[in-house]
């Protein structure tokens, strides 16, 4: 156990070494278990690895480990080659020689690395490289036992982070690993051409804090489809401002729907610097954690994507930078190694220490042309000189990864079919003596042990700078403002206080008051827009008058006898009185309701003796709406019926739309044509209407959010809720416009009624009316357009007034030639009586949709709907982005989650988004770090747990996690996600 392990470990060498005895000190780093670790070599050769470093210590037991020293080994690399550059971290002996100590370092590693706390903590990671066309991917494909996308121009279109371990069922999951965002600007769009800058190394992407979203998890019997899959993953990390779900195969729309071909298209971005993480577990396969990058380019086909040679480079020296990096450099055996591009960038970055050459389509080189080759398999100077030296693979694209294995090794080894012609078989004899550098297992193997042992030399500095940078954050969190105690129960608490001053100021008597004077404005304002229609004509001699509110204030709107076309003003007779114009009528006699008139129309019949009846006003008096009335917004709209039609006009009407040979009859068009002429003047008075109501809404809302998050005015819930109520409002807006937007086109389109019992009514008064006004104005032109007395309708007359009036125009009748123009009287009576049907109608209609429709409505709906746009409740779908990486959470989000993050009622109470995004950020990496930290505490323990062994005679520490580590799937959930 922990307490009984030894305190250092000895290694000695059979040789005779004359130094000795070699005591490897244990790690110490402050506040945290530590790792003694103890690996050998079995029988294995060192190849080019790094030489064993002595340390000594006193007053130690020693283990005994032995480390031989084996013939036909490789061809040594120079001493400058494998010395490590860590430091101090040399004193941790590396796991690299037990398989088992590698597959827990690795898994460590791959565990720290989709944590994305590289930022932090450089880490061990392994780096594929290469020019286009270097066989990269078959390469890849090769190591990982897997086929990766490849298309023409770009091999790939963003990075691929690829995790292998062992494991005894295979299974396999991709996820998106998003750092860098795609604004919505014209730039980003394709407005603007692209220019890669010093500060701006992958446009148009900017980066973000880690975001994590999984794509799909496959199981073996889902194998084939891991291509496909990447693929459109890939098309995913291209198309942002679309879900990825749409994209995941077998499950998103998208992916239903098209091709591949066709998404590719249609992809918004050329390239993605985001990260396609694809993890495997299954039998057999080596523990490894590595990027595979774009190939870098020379030139593109169009000029508009030349930026994208230089982006693809930027990538590859992001990668290559990283000074724990292990550089895997793809270099065809066919092409002439001076012409890579990649190598330059390796040089420039420095890192050609840390590079290992892969030769690629060794099956396809020359016969003859081997020195070059040699000299650099030899580690010459003067021959592309890496670090970790070169291998030889030789991998024919047409095969599977399992049939492409074994033709490989037949082709090394010289057993190859001898039916298939290859240029450079038999493997020529000169390159025998590195045939432990050949084929794709040996480099397997090497680079499975090499990350292992560089990330058991990097673990104490990676712990201690882990250590700080938490210590770091916990003190940077505690220096932002204090939170109340309880945040999620002040936003509640206040968020429904909110809802509840809202529906209580619906229903309040004062907002009543005002919705019913705006209503009422509202119905005045159209009623009072009722076509005015000029009831004389130059036939009348001496006169042109036009029925208006003016005519009872005394004007007779006297014109020339013999007007011409650009003299005339029309007349209007309007038996429709204005609100104040009816008040300021001294002595009118009430006049009682007719039995079946909602408007207090009486119809008086006279004696018998042929007088015609008398009609009272149609319309009903107006309200008083009091203060605060809204008639203002209506004013601009009130004479908008003035000038509406001419008599004349209305006989040129009836005359073109008549049948032929049917004298005296109007058509029906010509009714409906007119009416639907003056009802299409609605559409402004209805947008002020709508205006009004909103206006009177927005002050409820914002005055009801004001009290209730009166403590919180200065925090972001405050600022929030308030531009969510506004988006709320204008949703509302929209519904309401859109409702009275399709009741006025019902109106507008054709002339309809089945309240002929009103329409009757209003036809008879305007009819009365009408007539009145013709009779009135013919006399005026008969006596040469002098009157004693201005227009006034019966109906305004007290008893006596009009039984006098009704006299003297029988007499005037009797003087006067019979009227010719009763007809058009009868249209002009017909439409208004219509539009006064239409109008109170239409009116009661859109007060009654607003009042008990969306005011009744929003207090139902206010309260979800702030929940869901603050982010007080979960999201419901496949996916959810989690701080957890995949490798340690393999949770399959099938079920909906409906709890709210309680990261974002602290963020609601932030002073301002500032502050709100560190903590946000301070969290969320606080997270991270005690995650890596149990990881690394982890793999502490379970080298704690060590059981003696005998190997070779001798006694070795041995780890028993050997048994454990081929026991489960580690969360895997099989299927899509």
């Amino acid at each position: 156990m922990l307490g009984t392990m030894p305190a250092s470990i000895v290694v000695k060498s059979e040789q005779g070494s004359s130094s000795g005895p070699t005591m490897l000190p244990p790690v110490s780093v402050p506040g945290a278990p530590s790792l003694t670790t103890t690996a050998i070599r079995k029988q294995q050769r060192r190849s080019a690895a790094p030489t064993a470093v002595s340390h000594g210590t006193e007053n130690d037991t020693p283990l005994l480990m032995q480390v031989r020293s084996l013939e036909n080994s490789m061809v040594s690399m120079p001493a400058s080659q494998t010395q490590s550059s860590e430091g101090d971290d040399l004193a941790f002996m590396p796991f690299k020689n037990i398989g088992v100590a590698v597959k827990a370092c690795n898994d460590t590693l791959a565990q720290l690395q989709q944590l994305g706390v590289s930022h932090v903590v450089s880490l061990p990671e392994l780096v594929l490289v290469g020019d286009q066309s270097s066989g990269k991917s078959s390469l890849m494909s090769s190591i990982g036992d897997l086929s990766l996308p490849r298309s023409e121009g770009v091999c790939t279109r963003c990075p691929i982070h690829i995790r292998l371990s062992s494991n005894r069922e295979w299974a396999a999951k991709i996820s998106l690993h998003l750092d860098y965002s795609f604004p919505d600007t014209p730039r980003a769009n394709g407005g603007a051409r692209l220019k890669v800058t010093a500060n701006d190394k992958f446009p148009p992407w900017v980066p973000q804090a880690r975001e994590t979203i999984e794509f799909k998890v496959l199981d073996k019997d889902h194998k084939g489809e891991i291509e496909n899959t990447l693929r459109w993953a890939q098309v995913a990390l291209l198309s942002p401002g679309i879900s990825p779900e749409q994209f995941v195969p077998g499950v998103g729309h998208i992916a239903a729907e098209s091709t591949l071909a066709e998404q590719m298209s249609m992809a918004k971005a050329k390239f993605s610097p985001n990260i396609i993480a694809l993890e495997i577990k299954g039998p057999g396969l080596p523990d490894l954690s590595f990027f595979d990058l774009p190939g870098l380019i020379k030139s593109t086909a169009n000029e508009e994507d030349t930026y994208l040679v230089k982006v693809v480079e930027n990538l590859a020296k992001k990668y290559i930078s990283h000074e724990k990096a292990i550089i895997l450099w793809a270099v065809p055996m066919t092409l002439d190694p001076d012409n890579s591009s990649t190598f330059q960038v390796i040089r420039e970055m420095k890192a050609t220490n840390r590079t290992v050459g892969v030769m690629t389509k060794a099956d396809l080189l020359q016969p003859g042309d081997h020195g070059q080759w040699i000299r650099m398999l030899r580690g010459d100077p003067n021959a592309f000189r890496v670090g970790h030296g070169y291998y030889a693979t030789a991998r024919p694209q047409q095969l599977d990864p399992d049939d492409a294995t074994k033709w490989e090794e037949a082709f090394f080894n010289g057993t190859l079919d001898g039916h298939t012609y290859v240029p450079n078989y038999p493997w020529p004899y000169e390159f025998q003596h590195f045939n432990q550098r050949t084929g794709v297992s040996h480099l397997r193997k090497f680079l499975s042990e090499k990350l292992g042992e560089e990330f058991a030399r990097s673990l104490p500095s990676i712990k201690r700078k882990i250590l700080e940078q938490r210590d770091q954050v916990t003190t940077s969190l505690a220096a932002l403002p204090e939170l109340p105690k309880n945040v999620e129960y002040e936003v509640r608490r206040s968020l429904s206080q909110f809802v509840g001053h809202v529906k209580k100021d619906i229903e309040d008597d004062s907002f009543s008051s005002n919705w019913r004077q705006l209503s009422m404005a509202f119905q005045n304002c159209i009623v009072g827009m009722k076509p005015r229609f000029t009831v004389t004509d130059h036939s009348d001699q001496r006169k042109i008058i036009e029925i208006g509110d003016s005519d009872d204030e005394g004007s007779n709107g006297t014109v020339p006898a013999t007007p011409t076309p650009n003299r005339k003003r029309a007349a209007e007779a309007d038996a429709i009185q204005s609100v104040s114009q009816r008040r300021r009528l001294q002595g009118a006699t009430p006049i009682p309701r007719h039995p079946y008139s909602p408007a207090g129309v009486l119809v008086k019949r006279e004696p018998a003796n042929g007088t015609p009846a008398s009609v009272a006003s149609s319309l009903p008096a107006p309200q008083n709406p009091g203060p605060g009335a809204f008639t203002d917004i209506f004013a601009l709209y009130s004479g908008s019926g003035k000038n509406f039609m001419t008599i004349r006009q209305i006989r040129n009407q009836i005359q073109a739309m008549g049948a032929a040979g049917m004298p005296d009859v109007v058509d029906r068009k010509v009714y409906n044509s007119i009416s639907m002429r003056a009802v299409s003047k609605w559409e402004h008075p209805i947008i002020a209407l709508v205006n009004a109501t909103m206006s009177l809404l927005r002050s409820v809302f914002e005055n009801a959010l004001g009290r209730a998050l009166a403590s919180l005015q200065r925090r972001l819930v405050y600022k929030e809720s308030m531009h969510h109520i506004h988006r709320f409002l204008d949703n509302r807006r929209r519904e309401i416009q859109e409702l009275l937007t399709r009741m006025y086109r019902y109106e507008s389109t054709r002339l309809f009624t089945i309240n002929e019992e009103t329409l009757y009514r209003y036809r008879t008064s305007e009819g009365e009316l009408l007539r009145e006004a013709r009779h009135y104005y013919r006399w005026k032109a008969y006596n040469g357009g002098k009157q004693a007395v201005p227009f006034k309708p019966l109906a305004q007359m007290t008893e006596e007034e009009r039984a006098k009036e009704v006299k003297e125009r029988e007499k005037q009748a009797r003087v006067l030639s019979p009227d010719t123009w009763g007809q058009e009287l009868g249209v002009a009576a017909y439409v208004r009586g219509y539009y006064l049907t239409a109008a109170h109608r239409f009116s009661e209609l859109a007060a009654m949709s607003i009042n008990n429709g969306t005011f009744q409505e929003i207090p139902e709906s206010l309260d979800c709907y702030l929940d869901k746009e603050l982010g007080l409740i979960g999201n419901t779908g496949m996916f959810h982005s989690s701080p957890i990486p995949p490798r340690l959470d393999f949770r399959v989000s099938q079920s909906a989650n409906h709890s709210a993050d309680p990261n974002r009622f602290h963020d609601l109470m932030e002073e301002d988004e500032e502050t709100g995004r560190k903590r946000h950020q301070y969290k969320n990496l606080n997270i991270k770090l005690n995650q890596a930290m149990d990881s690394i505490t982890e793999l502490e323990k379970n080298y704690a747990r060590e059981s003696v062994v005998t190997v070779d005679n001798r006694l070795f520490a041995h780890s028993d996690v050997d048994a454990a580590s081929h026991s489960e799937l580690d969360g895997f959930d099989c299927g899509a996600v």
